[in-house]
């Protein structure tokens, strides 16, 4: 899992943010990575947010993922993946959780 928070942390355009929480659904060919973003001070800045990575390349799904990193919307081509997929909203809800402890 390592990797695939170093891929998407490498995106972020915030400097001093880091992802916690991290959580991985792999289905059909794509790694779905949801986290929460936190700031340099420690405070929470985005309670989740998911991308999806397929074949290396990572693509940012939910709002948060899409304002914080550099990455293209997983919802055009090639992934035309929208946050509303099943996936998308089964992991992201996993990581709200983990946020509530």
């Amino acid at each position: 899992m390592q990797s695939v928070v170093d891929s998407v942390a490498a995106g972020l355009n915030q400097a001093g943010y880091e992802l916690r929480n991290g959580t991985v659904i792999a289905s059909s060919g794509l790694t779905y990575f949801g986290a929460s973003m936190f700031d340099s001070t420690g405070k929470l800045r985005e309670r989740s947010d998911v991308w999806v990575i397929k074949d290396g390349v990572v693509y940012a799904s939910t709002g948060g993922a899409r304002n914080n990193t550099t990455f293209a919307k997983a919802s055009a081509a090639p992934l035309n993946l929208s946050a509303g997929d099943e996936i998308v909203q089964a992991l992201d809800n996993c990581v709200i959780n983990l946020t509530r402890g």
